[in-house]
């Protein structure tokens, strides 16, 4: 991706940054582990943006308004522009925020600028639903449950990859007649701490910050942040 040293087939799996409530040093170390793996494929498990200001969820008067927690996003990505030339987002719920809200309004998609243009994607990020490399599928999810990828992997036949929950990091396998299926949570890369998060603080589970590499697709191996 950026050299020759760097194979495509080496996956990168970034947990959900959520920005700009990011955990702080969670680029840098995802980073790291992309030099070390040699990771050629950079794939953000969706929710690469927050839209706070956007839940359905009572606001907090605390929090920026919906403009300029857009504009800080913008601010608060560009590191991540420069680190990672290319990437690949798989788009999440909370990506969509602005799409749901305004669909609850009756304003149809046509009426919303792109994705790409309200945060100023560079032109080698590319966003999608989903993405397929070395017969592995990746996606945002659309289950928190911790076994959520592993039964996607089983039902579809592929393994998984998928983002969305944040309390879980795990690596699941399956025996089949034809060979293993895996199943992988990467959990995410918030920041605890932050306001946009303090609607899960009375709950016992915590936030686990972490990412996956993916060799192709034979390798998987998950990674923790302290």
């Amino acid at each position: 991706m950026l050299c020759n040293k760097y194979n495509k087939h080496n996956v990168l799996a970034v947990g959900d940054p959520h920005a700009p409530y990011t955990r702080e040093g969670y680029l840098e170390w995802c980073d790291s582990l992309r030099h070390k793996h040699r990771c050629g494929t950079v794939l953000i498990m969706g929710d690469l943006v927050e839209n706070n200001s956007l839940t359905i969820r009572d606001l907090d008067p605390n929090m920026p308004s919906p403009k300029d927690e857009i504009l800080l996003t913008r601010e608060f990505l560009k590191p991540w522009f420069d680190t990672f030339s290319k990437a690949i987002v798989t788009l999440g719920n909370h990506d969509l925020r602005p799409w749901r809200r305004a669909a609850k309004a009756g304003i149809p998609d046509i009426c919303i600028k792109p994705y790409r243009e309200i945060y100023a994607l560079p032109k080698k990020w590319v966003t999608c639903e989903d993405y397929t490399l070395d017969n592995v599928f990746y996606f945002h999810g659309f289950s928190a449950a911790k076994d959520a990828a592993m039964k996607h992997a089983i039902y579809n036949g592929i393994n998984t990859v998928q983002g969305h929950g944040h309390t879980t990091a795990s690596i699941m396998w399956h025996k089949r007649v034809t060979g293993n299926l895996f199943g992988i949570s990467t959990g995410s890369g918030i920041d605890w701490e932050s306001n946009a998060f303090k609607y899960a603080r009375p709950f016992k589970e915590r936030q686990i910050i972490s990412c996956a590499t993916i060799k192709y697709g034979k390798s998987p191996e998950l990674h923790i942040m302290e």
